[in-house]
């Protein structure tokens, strides 16, 4: 799904310039191919070609989408909720639910995400912690899309010749690691230049010449 994800946020220009019916009606659109595919018996879907992936995988992203155009919107909320938990129900085969703890856990976890994506905790907290808070979302993205290309690298050349060292924790520690070191010497500087770029395009009026009146 790494590679959906990238595609969907290059559609993000796009998802701008629509509305929030147009969105909605790409939630429903992507809901009912996924009912198609679990009504198909089609436990593929997930390691399908990218085209149908965007389309399965749509109410998912979009919904976090929903959460930050629409905030603290309760009807919204719940619509995403239900649309969840129908898409996990009618395709139990590639959430593998197979015990009653495992149906918890998914619909669960389903739900306090699109909970806290609408509502967000109201709360002062102390300066450090704040700075923390803010670290930690701001490495969150570079650990989603760099984790898995260096954990590949990982599995095929270090753990291979040295399987012992193939534990979850070196996983986290690896990735974590890679993830720091994007944000600090690729992301950050990206984005700095970036914004200096849009501030030396914005010409302060003052800045033009004015020309001279001949009386």
């Amino acid at each position: 799904s790494l590679s959906v994800e990238v595609i969907f946020y290059a559609l993000a220009p796009f998802l701008r310039s629509v509305n929030k019916p147009v969105i909605l009606a790409i939630i429903v659109g992507s809901r009912a191919v996924l009912i198609i595919s679990g009504l198909a018996k089609w436990q593929q879907v997930w390691v399908a070609p990218y085209g149908l992936q965007l389309a399965v995988f749509g109410w998912a992203w979009l919904a976090g989408w929903l959460a930050y155009s629409s905030p603290r919107k309760g009807s919204v909320a719940a619509l995403c909720v239900v649309v969840g938990c129908v898409a996990v129900a009618t395709n139990p085969g590639p959430f593998w639910l197979t015990a009653r703890h495992v149906y918890f856990w998914t619909y669960g976890s389903w739900i306090v995400t699109v909970w806290l994506l609408f509502f967000p905790p109201r709360s002062n907290l102390p300066a450090k912690l704040g700075e923390l808070f803010k670290y930690l979302g701001d490495l969150s993205f570079p650990l989603y899309i760099i984790h898995y290309p260096v954990l590949t690298i990982a599995f095929t050349t270090v753990w291979l010749k040295h399987p012992s060292l193939n534990y979850g924790w070196v996983h986290a520690v690896i990735s974590i690691a890679a993830a720091a070191l994007v944000l600090r010497y690729i992301e950050r500087p990206l984005k700095a230049w970036f914004a200096a770029g849009s501030e030396r395009s914005i010409v302060a009026p003052d800045a033009y010449p004015r020309s001279e009146e001949h009386t």
